[in-house]
């Protein structure tokens, strides 16, 4: 039985030999597939580099492609803010992730502590990710580090039969 996508616990979305459906847009399926192999990704640390006091840098939307898997594998990262910034993901640029009606939630070092659950993101392939970086504080700082650690999922593609863990690539 697969496990939550979501789950409190950093475990990896489904077990070997388990199926999947990941969708775009809430509705849009992008396929069914078969998980021939997981494993856990080193962390990767990203430097938004210097940011102003109470500002977003001069080119506010950086795209990581460190991030990025080779075609037929799907990543599940967590975000752990190193320093003290505000991270809002886009995933693609105008798609932003953890949006209500009315607000945009960004990922910060306050929220990964109450619950890391709410800093996770999967990455499909190549599929784009934007992230917006925002000082918080009243003084400039020079370093904004943000470590990614997670999971690669090699997949397979197969017929959609249930039972599968459903998974959505983007934001809405």
């Amino acid at each position: 039985m697969g496990q939550d996508a979501f789950g409190w616990e950093f475990i990896p979305p489904v077990r070997k030999g388990e199926k999947l459906e990941l969708i775009k847009n809430d509705t849009d399926v992008l396929g069914h597939y078969r998980v021939k192999y997981i494993e856990p990704l080193p962390h990767k640390v990203h430097n938004f580099g210097a940011i102003n006091a109470e500002s977003n840098p001069a080119t506010a939307e950086v795209e990581v492609t460190d991030l990025y898997m080779p075609d037929g594998e799907l990543a599940c990262y967590q975000m752990i803010p190193l320093d003290d910034v505000e991270l809002t993901v886009g995933q693609p640029k105008a798609k932003k992730r953890y949006a209500t009606k009315n607000y945009v939630h960004k990922v910060t070092p306050f929220v990964n502590q109450i619950g890391a659950v709410k800093t996770r993101i999967f990455v499909w392939e190549d599929e784009k990710v934007w992230f917006t970086p925002k000082n918080p504080t009243k003084y400039n700082r020079l370093m904004h580090r943000v470590m990614f650690h997670g999971w690669r999922l090699i997949l397979e593609k197969t017929t959609p039969e249930p039972p599968y863990t459903t998974i959505g690539i983007e934001g809405a």
